[in-house]
């Protein structure tokens, strides 16, 4: 994950008074990111934001939360798994899965219960999208 990805969190969480200039943006979000990095908790991070805020912006601890929270999540959905692998016997019961953060692993897994007599599918994990 790079500055970029947590620019628009960062964004879309600011107050609609507040106007700051891309530059600004980028700068609070280098600072998010190493907080992220370094797996800091909650506190630390809505300090990070805080001090990387232009001088005269101020900020509620509400806003701070939010924009925390955004940030956190952005991280949280880059950085967690993206494939599932639902195996299953040879009469279609379901038999368990297994989450991946890369595509590789989840196809190295598949091929691994496949041997064992299983049939295996690999699901990429998508977000919002809808469920029927």
């Amino acid at each position: 994950m790079d500055a970029i990805n947590l620019t628009y969190p960062i964004m879309s969480t600011m107050p609609g008074n507040v106007r700051l200039s891309t530059w600004e943006y980028q700068a609070i979000a280098e600072e998010v990111l190493g907080v992220l990095k370094r797996g800091k908790s909650k506190n630390v991070l809505m300090l990070s934001i805080e001090d990387s805020l232009p001088h005269n912006v101020k900020l509620s601890n509400f806003e701070l939360n939010q924009m925390a929270d955004a940030c956190q999540e952005a991280w949280d959905r880059l950085n967690g798994p993206n494939f599932i692998v639902k195996t299953y016997n040879d009469e279609g019961r379901y038999g368990g899965c297994g989450y991946f953060e890369t595509l590789t692993d989840a196809i190295e897994y598949k091929i691994r219960q496949e041997d064992c007599d299983r049939v295996a599918k690999v699901y990429r994990l998508v977000e919002f999208e809808e469920v029927q």
